[in-house]
């Protein structure tokens, strides 16, 4: 019965080769003896109608891992487990699966998803665990896991008799292959200061998960020693 109330997507994935998605489909629902109802709304609303009769030798890694998704939500559970279900999808298959986890959200589904990039997860996350090395080192709501995250990370291009005057941006941290790597919490101020330069390309960069690490360690530190300092 516990089976039957939850979906599951493993990081790897492997199908017969020379099953179609339509034999999968049945195999699992009958394997688990599953109450499936509306498996066509659920399997066109992973894009996969146009598939359901193609082999899985035919199928790229997005298609597949859209498959995997949709067997893990197809008897409408009530807790869906995914370990890196954005991996291996393009970006109709992480439309799809975003649009399907807001869903799921507002069904209020028990939703827990392991990923490498922060954004992808954000529009439908209340809660947020990191762990670094298998350790915790971050577990708050996603409102106060933003306020941690009181930086912005700018990649810009300058034009060559321009680069003198980065010192003086606020937040200016060095070149790296030509591009000048800003971080900042003052994001008025900095970009007021770089309107003053000749720039040629100007990005806002997501942090990576270990800068994210990093960062969090830095700040669970910094609370710690001004606690002991009281």
């Amino acid at each position: 019965e516990l089976r039957k109330q939850m979906g599951y997507v493993p990081q790897n994935i492997n199908f017969p080769r020379e099953w179609t998605l339509k034999q999968i489909i049945n195999f699992h629902v009958k394997l688990h003896n599953l109450d499936v109802s509306n498996s066509e709304d659920k399997i066109e609303s992973m894009g996969l109608v146009d598939f359901i009769n193609s082999k899985v030798s035919e199928l790229s890694g997005g298609i597949k891992q859209r498959l995997a998704i949709l067997l893990s939500i197809i008897h409408d559970p009530d807790i869906i487990i995914l370990d890196e279900a954005y991996a291996n999808l393009d970006t109709l298959g992480r439309r799809l699966l975003t649009e399907l986890l807001n869903k799921l959200k507002k069904c209020n589904k028990t939703i827990l998803i392991s990923a490498h990039r922060i954004s992808e997860i954000l529009p439908f996350t209340n809660n947020i665990l990191i762990l670094n090395e298998g350790k915790k080192i971050y577990h708050d709501s996603i409102e106060n896991f933003i306020k941690e995250l009181d930086f912005i990370k700018f990649r810009v291009k300058i034009i060559q008799d321009e680069i003198h005057n980065l010192d003086s941006v606020d937040g200016y941290i060095g070149m790296n292959n030509g591009w000048a790597i800003i971080e900042t919490r003052n994001i008025s101020k900095t970009l007021n200061e770089l309107s003053k330069i000749k720039i040629d390309t100007l990005l806002v960069e997501e942090p990576s998960l270990d800068e994210l690490i990093l960062r969090l360690m830095n700040n669970e530190a910094r609370k710690n020693l001004e606690s002991h300092s009281r």
